[in-house]
Formats: C-alpha cells, structure tokens, sequence
C-alpha cells in the first residue's frame, strides 16, 4: 500500500490507497463514501435523511454527539464509540426531588444506575401517587421531601414525561434530609431521624438508603 504525508497550514495530510487522512478525519476513496469525524454541534452538510446522532434546526443539520459521520443507503448517521445515554423503561435511575404536589412527585433524572456517562440534556421525570408504594398512599408529600434523593425505575418513556415507580423495596429515598433544618435523616431502629435537630420524619426509604 502506498503512504504519502505531508503538512499543509499546520494540518497533516495522509495519502494512501484508500483514503485520505486529514488530521486524523478520513475521506474514503475506494469505497465513495465519506467518513468524517464530527463534534457535538457541528454543521452537518447533506441531503439525506437524518439518522441516529443527527437533528434538523432552523434547516440546518447538526452533530447531536461526538462520532463518524457514516451513511446506509438513503440515510446518514453518526457512529460514536461512545454513545449518548438513553433514558429506557426498566432503567434504574438517581434523581433529586424537586416539587411534591398531593398526588404527584415531580423530580430530577440525574444520572441512569449503570452508566457512566452523564445524561446529554437535563431531563426531569414524575411519580404519580399510585407508583410510590405496594399499598396504599394517601399524600405523595407523606413520603417524600423536596432535596431528597431517591433511586426509582422507569416504568414509561412517554413524548413529554418520564413515568417511574419507587414500589419495590430497592426503590426510594437514598439520602433524606430534614425537612426543618435540612440536616441528614439517619435510619435508627427502623425510622429516619434527623443527625442535627433530632427530629424524626417518614419516607418511603430504598432498602439501601445511606449505604
């Protein structure tokens, strides 16, 4: 195989049979077809259909995450050794409660139990009175507390809301923190007493809660 190197306006070009390596993005030859590395946000030039990685805005199409522009047919997409994370029904997610309405707990998605990678946009999910335990549950606000820290499963993906459910004895507050004086709630014979102030209060508490 044939190699040519040479640098052009501090950009290393590499020739060969089957490509040409433009610091380190590759333009196939053989193969007509262009494999270009992008960034998240990068004007994306094309007139096929938008794929995996991709998104349409103002007319424009731009890089949604880091990857090889590649193409299948009618289709272009971006392919990513490292892909965005996905929030999916049965996932194990990490949130912070935000607001707590009667019948509704409205948190905040931080990070999916499993992942390392850290979600690309700031989701938000909700847990409907029915979903916080196996029996029956009066007030949403009798459970959980703004600030809390709760571990709870995705039950449904929907367009606008993401469903989950604390039911099962994994599920619930992990950290919880007084709702008088903000101190640490500490699990002491079985309830949660608060580490400054001594009060107790109740929640409905993962079976890992503090571990």
């Amino acid at each position: 195989m044939t190699k040519k190197s040479t640098v052009v306006n501090d950009k290393t070009i590499v020739v060969n049979d089957n490509a040409i390596v433009v610091n380190d993005k590759t333009i196939m030859v053989n193969d007509k077809m262009t494999e270009k590395f992008v960034m998240p946000g990068e004007v994306v030039e094309t007139d096929k259909k938008m794929g995996y990685g991709l998104y349409n805005e103002e007319g424009k199409v731009y890089a949604a995450l880091a990857g090889n522009v590649k193409e299948a047919g009618e289709m272009m997409f971006i392919e990513s050794g490292n892909p965005i994370v996905e929030i999916k029904k049965g996932d194990h997610v990490i949130a912070s409660v935000e607001n707590v309405k009667e019948k509704v707990v409205l948190v905040k998605i931080l990070k999916v139990v499993g992942k390392q990678r850290s979600l690309p946009t700031e989701d938000f999910g909700v847990i409907r009175v029915m979903d916080i335990a196996p029996g029956y549950t009066e007030k949403a606000s009798d459970e959980f507390k703004i600030g809390d820290i709760i571990k709870a499963e995705v039950a449904q993906v929907l367009p606008d809301d993401v469903i989950l459910t604390t039911k099962s004895p994994n599920l619930g507050v992990i950290e919880g923190y007084c709702s008088q004086c903000r101190g640490i709630l500490q699990m002491k014979d079985g309830k949660l007493v608060c580490s400054v102030c001594g009060k107790s209060e109740r929640r409905k508490t993962s079976r890992d809660y503090l571990l």
